[in-house]
């Protein structure tokens, strides 16, 4: 399992992803989370919009569709809110990127397991991919940062540290 999840090229490209993605929120993580939200904005006025349509044209058959309204409403006000108010949705971002980094944590699990299991060389290196994001994203969940600043800035480093350690147990893989 370890060398077919090392040896494949979208490993070492997801690593690349996250050094790049690590570094440009550790360098800029006020405009980071500005952007985060635009994109959240984006992405939920689009939802909304979509869910809107879809009312009107079961409305046009016929059909009552409110759960369709409903997720538009729901969408709508979420997105205005990004756009208006960011700091009351980065407020709640120190959980999300602790989830997310527990997540990722806690899906290398079976895979350092068994690198450690079959005492591959690269065994120290998975293992520490593993177990860095799980603590990282325990220490932001259950003692998140008042700032979000700090938050998007450790969570780059996090990112960064995981896309090293995931490209270079990728590539000692390969060597063997």
């Amino acid at each position: 399992m370890i060398r077919f999840f090392l040896s494949r090229r979208s490993t070492m490209l997801m690593a690349v992803i996250y050094i790049v993605l690590g570094v440009v929120l550790m360098l800029f993580p006020a405009l980071s989370g500005t952007v985060l939200c635009w994109a959240l904005a984006a992405l939920s006025l689009g939802f909304a919009g979509s869910r809107f349509w879809q009312y009107s044209q079961a409305k046009k058959q016929g059909y009552m569709a409110i759960g369709a309204m409903t997720l538009g409403v729901i969408a709508s006000v979420f997105g205005l809110i990004c756009l208006i108010h960011p700091s009351w949705v980065l407020s709640f971002l120190p959980l999300v990127l602790g989830i997310i980094l527990v997540a990722d944590g806690a899906g290398k699990i079976p895979i350092a397991a068994d690198a450690w299991r079959t005492r591959s060389p690269v065994a120290g290196t998975v293992l520490l991919a593993c177990v860095l994001p799980l603590i990282g994203g325990i220490i932001l969940t259950m003692n998140p940062f008042s700032a979000a600043k700090t938050v998007i800035f450790f969570f780059g480093l996090g990112l960064a540290v995981d896309g090293v350690l995931d490209f270079t147990s990728a590539m000692l893989s390969r060597r063997m």
